[in-house]
């Protein structure tokens, strides 16, 4: 006669939790790689970047700069660059044009990656090329209508030039009337970024477009993270 059959609820009780966790566990897991995928940015390559206006230096450029001054007075040197990106325009608060668009396009660029993890060290430098009337007082203003957190800085002519040089921007002083004081500054329309190194990355070539600009950042700084952070 068959013994008869005992079934161990208990033990089944045990095993079917165990199994229930282990998927639970795997969906998380399977979840969590998705939102991970998502929110990291795609990293395009140097041709994409180019072709969407953006271009990655071989190999990020060391540069010098003499001390310049920010708005606030405060003195401003390469140190300032260390431990954050920085976004570098060059213009001045008399430019009818370019300037104020480029300010006002990376002021709407700054909310679009506010609650993104790439803009917890980033920082907006505009640098004057006319400093002969771009003096701090004139700049604090100017930079608070845009963004508080904006950085203007001016500084000795040479000093200025010196610096926009070694970041490839040139800039032309152009007369409109026979008055000394009236005139407008050509100037490269490019915007410099520097890592947190200190060093000349990349830039950026207009025309501009906020979204356009934050996948070409996300794509630069993402792919700095792999090669340095990782």
């Amino acid at each position: 006669m068959p013994w008869p059959l005992v079934v161990d609820m208990a033990a089944m009780n045990g095993g079917v939790k165990k199994t229930i966790l282990a998927v639970v566990c795997f969906i998380l897991l399977i979840l969590a790689l998705l939102v991970n995928k998502i929110l990291s940015p795609r990293i395009m390559n140097s041709a994409e970047l180019r072709a969407n206006g953006a271009v990655v230096l071989q190999k990020p450029r060391h540069f010098e700069m003499d001390t310049l001054v920010d708005q606030y007075g405060n003195p401003f040197d390469a140190k300032r660059f260390e431990g954050q990106w920085t976004m570098v325009f060059f213009g001045y608060t008399y430019c009818p044009d370019i300037c104020p668009t480029t300010l006002a396009m990376l002021t709407k660029f700054k909310g679009l990656i506010a609650d993104e993890r790439f803009s917890d060290n980033l920082q907006v430098v505009l640098v004057s090329v006319d400093p002969a009337r771009d003096t701090p007082e004139k700049l604090k203003p100017y930079m608070a209508y845009f963004d508080e957190e904006f950085v203007g800085i001016t500084g000795e002519f040479f000093s200025v030039h010196r610096f926009a040089s070694s970041l490839n921007a040139a800039f032309n002083k152009r007369m409109i009337s026979p008055n000394p004081d009236e005139y407008l500054v050509d100037h490269s329309g490019n915007i410099a970024l520097i890592n947190p190194r200190g060093d000349y990355h990349a830039f950026f070539l207009p025309p501009f477009d906020p979204g356009k600009l934050r996948l070409l950042y996300r794509s630069i700084r993402g792919d700095y993270d792999q090669r340095y952070d990782s």
